[in-house]
Formats: structure tokens, C-alpha cells, sequence
């Protein structure tokens, strides 16, 4: 009788002691790409299968709102309204599991990224209101990156900032300050801040820390901050504590190429 086939995570484990026999490893490697198949089948169907019939459910609810409006009691159009915010959340967040899936499978051209003109534009597409005041303190630098995930990164944190400021008058800071041979960007507010038990869950896929009917959030913005730190070869981190504000910390290598990450 033939021995049982080793599982994906048994050939992992292996390959991590250094006992992987050349078989072995050209097993883990067709069960991972066979795994990275599935990913992409997977983002096909959410893509295509589940935004086709949401799509139809959304349009059904607002023909209901147009031509039935003045028929439904206010108990009937507060459901109807719920029954909009939930198509809407659902949409933002097959929108989310989308993007998550094709960073790093779909790659774009390395080029230098002029930060002190992008951090501008992004914060100009945010349009931030009049109480919250959004600034760059010094100089940002030119770095090497994908220009498209750069932004994605950026617009994430800043518009976490901006969702849930608390403050009359918020202050948001973007800096960067050299470390070696680290890039160290820094996005800082005056807003709730985060308790030190939260700061891993955080960056984990759906999490929030607040329940979605009070602040709309698929819990995906930071998972996808993580993962583009991580394309460039960098980390994310956070300072943070109730009451006191936070300090989102993003280091990207100094000397990086496209070659290099590849």
C-alpha cells in the first residue's frame, strides 16, 4: 500500500527544515501554483457571478424608490433606505476583496515616485472638510515603487483619518524622515486613537474596530496597506492609544529597485 501524499502544509514545514526531497519540491510548487489558480478563479466569480445580481438588486431598489416612494409608510422607506446601505457595503466589499487579490498577481512598471507631488494630489482627491486639516511637514522624497499602490497606501490611511476624526478641529500630519537605509513615513492625527490591544488585528482582513452601521468600513483599507508595504519590501506600524490620537508608520528601503523586488 502507498504511502499517503504529504499535504501542502507538510511540504511547507519540510521546506522550512531543509528535508525536501527534488520531487517533494516540485510538488509544492505545482500545489501552489494549483493555490494561486484557485485565487484567481476566485476573484473571476466574485467579480462576475456576485456583482451582476447585485447590481440588479440595487437597481430594483431605487425603481422602488422612484415610483413608490409616496406608498410606503416611514417604517417601509427606513428599511428600503437599509436595504440601499447594505447593497452598497456588499458592492464595497467585493470592490475590496478585488483589489486585495490582484496586488502583487498584477503587477505594474517600477518608476520614481515623486512623493511630495503625489501625496498633494491624493489629498486633494480626498477633499477633506473644512474642520479637518490635512498637511505635509517638510520634504517627502523620490522613491522607487509602483505609483498606483503607493497612492492606494496613502489614500487608505488618510482617509481612515478623515472617516474617523472626533475632533472640531482635526489635524492630520503627513512627514518622512530618513533612518538609515529606511524611508520612515508617518501619517498622524488627533483622532480617537486605538487601543494597544487592537494594533495586530488591525491589519487583518474584514476587521473594525467599530460596528459598520455606525462607521460604513468593509475592514479591508489597512489589510491593503499591509500588503503593498510588503510589495515594496517594507513594514507597517502603528503608535497608538484611546484618546491620545495615532501615528501610522510606513518604512520603505532607500535603495530599491524593480529588479531587486522581482
Amino acid at each position: 500500500m502507498a504511502p499517503p501524499e504529504p499535504s501542502l502544509d507538510a511540504l511547507i514545514a519540510a521546506a522550512q527544515r531543509e528535508q525536501l526531497s527534488l520531487d517533494d519540491q516540485k510538488k509544492l510548487v505545482a500545489e501552489l501554483q494549483r493555490s494561486n489558480e484557485e485565487l484567481k478563479q476566485f476573484a473571476y466569480v466574485v467579480s462576475h457571478d456576485l456583482k451582476a445580481p447585485l447590481r440588479a438588486i440595487g437597481s430594483l431598489a431605487q425603481w422602488i424608490v422612484e415610483d413608490y416612494a409616496e406608498a410606503l409608510d416611514e417604517d417601509g422607506q427606513e428599511q428600503l433606505s437599509l436595504l440601499q446601505s447594505r447593497v452598497k457595503r456588499m458592492e464595497n466589499l467585493i470592490n475590496g476583496v478585488l483589489q486585495y487579490s490582484r496586488i502583487g498577481r498584477l503587477r505594474d512598471q517600477w518608476e520614481e515616485v515623486d512623493m511630495g507631488q503625489l501625496l498633494p494630489e491624493i489629498i486633494d482627491l480626498l477633499a477633506p472638510p473644512e474642520t479637518i486639516h490635512v498637511t505635509v511637514a517638510g520634504d517627502l522624497p523620490t522613491i522607487q515603487g509602483e505609483k498606483v499602490r503607493l497612492g492606494q497606501l496613502f489614500q487608505n490611511l488618510l482617509s481612515n483619518a478623515i472617516k474617523f476624526m472626533d475632533k472640531p478641529e482635526g489635524r492630520v500630519t503627513i512627514s518622512c524622515h530618513q533612518e538609515e537605509s529606511m524611508w520612515r513615513f508617518s501619517v498622524e492625527d488627533n483622532g480617537p486613537g486605538i487601543d494597544a490591544k487592537h494594533h495586530e488585528s488591525i491589519f487583518q482582513i474584514f476587521h473594525t474596530l467599530q460596528a459598520r452601521d455606525t462607521f460604513e468600513s468593509t475592514g479591508i483599507g489597512l489589510t491593503l496597506v499591509k500588503k503593498i508595504a510588503e510589495l515594496h519590501n517594507g513594514t507597517i506600524q502603528v503608535d497608538s492609544s484611546p484618546g491620545k490620537g495615532s501615528r501610522f508608520m510606513v518604512l520603505l528601503p532607500r535603495s530599491q529597485t524593480a529588479e531587486r523586488q522581482e
